[in-house]
């Protein structure tokens, strides 16, 4: 199912009502989603490089927005999964009250 991304990247996501949480694989997080994350860090005085903050924060984070279509989550608790893993819609954007926009 295609599912966009902070409105920054579309991927084609897999439903797994068994999974917690949203699961991005770290490629994809790396290459797009890593840079604001990365600036932030740094700019909080965290010299450490985005692969190593998204490392040491992989065991969870917040994706600001995820759009199915019209319908908008926001704030989905969210992993990072392993390299060119599947992206997995799990209970975390399943469980949550779709906005209509």
């Amino acid at each position: 199912m295609p599912v966009r991304i902070n409105r920054a990247i579309t991927l084609d996501f897999i439903v797994d009502g068994g999974a917690s949480d949203v699961l991005i694989p770290a490629d994809v997080a790396m290459t797009s989603l890593a840079p604001a994350r990365s600036q932030r860090a740094t700019s909080s005085g965290n010299s450490n490089t985005t692969w190593r903050w998204l490392h040491a924060q992989s065991e969870r984070f917040i994706l600001r927005e995820l759009s199915v279509g019209s319908r908008v989550v926001q704030n989905v608790r969210s992993s990072i999964g392993s390299v060119k893993g599947e992206p997995l819609l799990g209970q975390s954007f399943l469980a949550l009250r779709f906005l209509v926009h």
